[in-house]
């Protein structure tokens, strides 16, 4: 069996921006695990902070609650959205979002509530372009996952 992977990271990483976030991540061939935390500061204590890290290694370690799991993100007619399972019942999702270009570090970024609609969380979009975004669900614990980001023409 493949090893599953958490990847944690933060909008504005000056070492590890998203564009290097992703093509990593994308290169593994197992389950992934994603948690993207607006403006996460970079640094070991930081990187080891989250939760989320001791909740994954529970879950696949130790059989306990897993964090939630998210599909691809979609977008489509002005509406970024994506399925989700989750075992604990999750009590929010937001969207993501930043018009700035330029260095990742410098990119200011916004969010805002997104709707959880059955198996699905949803949001609509800004209309500012170019437009990079993704989608996040926490759960009760206060644990969360987030999606691939997507920059938008």
């Amino acid at each position: 069996m493949a090893c599953p992977i958490l990847f944690v990271n933060g909008t504005n990483d000056f070492a590890y921006p998203l564009d290097s976030y992703r093509a990593s991540y994308r290169l593994v061939r197992a389950p992934v695990t994603i948690r993207i935390e607006e403006r996460m500061p970079h640094s070991h204590a930081h990187g080891w902070a989250p939760q989320e890290i001791g909740i994954f290694a529970d879950g696949i370690l130790r059989g306990g609650d897993p964090l939630a799991v998210l599909g691809p993100l979609v977008v489509t007619d002005g509406r970024a959205w994506a399925k989700f399972t989750a075992v604990v019942p999750l009590v929010g999702g937001r969207l993501h979002f930043t018009a700035d270009g330029g260095k990742w570090q410098d990119r200011a970024w916004e969010s805002r509530a997104a709707r959880l609609e059955g198996g699905t969380v949803a949001a609509e979009l800004p209309a500012a372009r170019p437009l990079v975004c993704y989608l996040s669900v926490t759960d009760v614990r206060g644990a969360m996952v987030s999606t691939e980001h997507v920059e938008l023409p």
